[in-house]
């Protein structure tokens, strides 16, 4: 393997300890993000470990340390017999076996990277996770999920078809990049360095086989892919770009683009005819995509704010100590104060409002009502806390109406109720958290989606979300699309809970790119109700007829699952009738998901 430092990974038998603790490790990489090959990372099939002697120092490196390969479900199992009573850390490393970009000194932790070499090359791929310090105290299992150190920068181009017709012609692309890391500490985090970097002319991503990862960019042809080490905090980098056009195309130049550990960054414009404006979207890779707002991800789930969405005119500073902000019809702005009454009122009077940037705003229940014309709520990062803190959409709408809501970036929201008129409701939930107390709190829901007319049709969205410590994550009985994608779900008995009740409606419903982290409650759990109904995915049609309800469940993660199942397609309850749901499961970890779809 290319790791310096290995010379104790061999295949010899491990030193076994007196009195040891068996301590098992399911090592899984991220789910596939896309069906291309850049970023789906299977190129990186050697798992490293290196296990630390934490009593006797950080540096101390137990002769336990070794390899393991992932199989084709994207994990990689590692059992280890440890010392009782002593701790330990461990450092995980996944890379492509033979390539020459990193090298790692194990009693350091410090891995340098080399960033010679071509242009898209996706062996560059690999990922890292530290497990901090442990006592052994007996058997451990755990289940972990490997993170990529990297930003990825990518580059395409909107004017494509315009410059061949011109005559334009090019095949390779190079890249030097100036401010990126080369070492990084695996047991901190921690970079060091500030290069200048340049990735050697390679051929660009190969089409139709790679998509550009921004859709909403109206790329007509990707450029050039890299991968640069870089910190946890968002920084910026300068990119230059070149090309072997023919005839010759000036370097292209993007200044103070902004990169971040995990996310990728997209420059696209009309570059072969007009290099001079382009545009630079940063998004989460990994865990959600992040539009509007520049927000980071915190490890509690949360959403910090770092560039926000404001008015024309109108600056964070401006807003220090208030709610937020909104443009009044004559095109002027209105600041309101910190207060649930306020925000109310700001979205009778908007159809759009924007939340001061990591403020935090008491509301009481119910106090959130959502208007017919519908709203757009900005969170820029904000909280809101209180009462059950919800956007109530419980009332008589006019028949026939479409209300929309969406609320982006936007910490402790709920949404909640349903129109007493057959009318349609769209709600869109971007990078928004919601915390519970436990799992048997059931006041706090993402979406609580029920009670309302029977011929009501409500299409929901969520994309980027966290929800940790509650009983359901998103609840509805209506007709509609449904679709969940990018979200984690942490210590929820049943983050998806759709029971469909009426027979004149139809449901399609689509998760994606999830990940379930010890949701679910064992079925013995009888001082919670949600025993009889719990799993990471619960999708019931209690309406019918057959096959009313189409459920697709794509490249999602699930972990520590204490129900018997994942996916739940049946009611089995006294007096519940059901009928079958159809469905399809693909690229999921772990490949086959435990569904439960009949009653035997």
């Amino acid at each position: 393997a290319l790791l310096t430092g290995m010379s104790a990974c061999t295949n010899d038998e491990p030193v076994v300890p007196e009195e040891g603790g068996n301590v098992t490790f399911s090592v899984n990489l991220p789910a596939g993000i896309e069906t291309r090959s850049y970023s789906d990372g299977l190129t990186a099939t050697k798992l490293h470990y290196y296990v630390y002697d934490e009593d006797n120092g950080s540096a101390n490196i137990e002769a336990l340390n070794g390899e393991a390969d992932f199989d084709t479900n994207r994990t990689a199992k590692v059992s280890l017999n440890l010392a009782s009573g002593k701790s330990y850390s461990i450092v995980f490393w996944a890379d492509a076996p033979g390539n020459s970009y990193y090298t790692y000194t194990a009693s350091s932790k410090e891995l340098k990277v080399n960033y010679s070499g071509n242009a898209q090359d996706e062996s560059r791929d690999a990922f890292y996770v530290y497990e901090p310090t442990f006592k052994v105290t007996g058997a451990i299992s755990k289940d972990i999920i490997l993170r990529r150190p990297f930003a990825q920068i990518n580059v395409g181009t909107t004017d494509w078809e315009s410059a061949t017709a011109a005559g334009i012609s090019l095949t390779e692309t190079s890249m030097t990049v100036t401010g990126v890391a080369n070492k990084i500490n695996l047991g901190t985090g921690d970079v060091e360095g500030n290069e200048e970097v340049t990735f050697t002319s390679a051929a660009m991503p190969a089409t139709p086989d790679e998509t550009f990862p921004y859709a909403a960019a109206n790329v007509e042809r990707y450029m050039a892919m890299n991968y640069v080490l870089v910190g946890k905090d968002k920084s910026t980098v300068d990119v230059k770009m070149n090309t072997n056009a023919n005839p010759a195309i000036d370097e292209m130049v993007f200044s103070q683009v902004p990169v971040q550990r995990n996310y990728r960054t997209n420059i696209y414009g009309a570059l072969l005819t007009n290099p001079a404006v382009y545009n630079v979207i940063i998004n989460q890779e990994y865990e959600g995509n992040l539009d509007g707002a520049i927000v980071k991800k915190n490890a509690d789930g949360t959403f910090t704010c770092l560039v926000p969405e404001l008015p024309a005119g109108v600056t964070a500073a401006g807003l220090q100590g208030k709610g937020g902000v909104y443009v009044k019809a004559d095109g002027t702005t209105e600041i309101f104060e910190a207060t649930g009454a306020a925000v109310n009122t700001a979205m009778q009077n908007a159809s759009e409002i924007f939340l001061a940037p990591n403020v935090t705003i008491p509301v009481r229940s119910h106090q959130l009502e959502v208007p017919e014309a519908g709203i757009i709520v900005h969170g820029n990062g904000a909280t809101i806390s209180g009462g059950e803190q919800d956007f109530s959409i419980q009332k008589a709408y006019t028949a026939g109406s479409t209300v929309n809501l969406t609320i982006e970036n936007l910490n402790g929201v709920k949404v909640w109720g349903a129109s007493s008129t057959a009318n349609t409701i769209n709600i869109t939930m971007k990078n928004c958290s919601l915390k519970g107390n436990g799992p048997k709190d059931s006041s706090l829901s993402l979406v609580m989606n029920r009670g309302g007319d029977t011929n009501a049709v409500t299409n929901i969205t969520l994309d980027g979300c966290h929800m940790e410590k509650a009983q359901v994550g998103l609840h509805t009985i209506y007709g509609g699309k449904t679709v969940v994608k990018n979200c984690t779900f942490k210590d929820v008995v049943v983050p998806i809970n759709i029971a469909k009740k009426w027979s004149t409606q139809n449901a399609i419903v689509e998760v994606a790119n999830c990940i379930f982290d010890n949701c679910g409650i064992a079925n013995t759990a009888t001082d919670n109700s949600a025993y009889e109904y719990a799993a990471p995915i619960r999708i019931v049609d209690n309406g019918g007829p057959a096959n009313s309800i189409d459920l697709t469940v794509s490249k999602c993660t699930f972990m520590n699952t204490q129900s018997d199942w994942d996916i739940l397609l049946m009611d089995y309850r006294a007096d519940k009738t059901w009928s079958p749901v159809k469905y399809t499961i693909n690229n999921c970890n772990p490949a086959a998901p435990k569904v439960k779809a009949t009653a035997e």
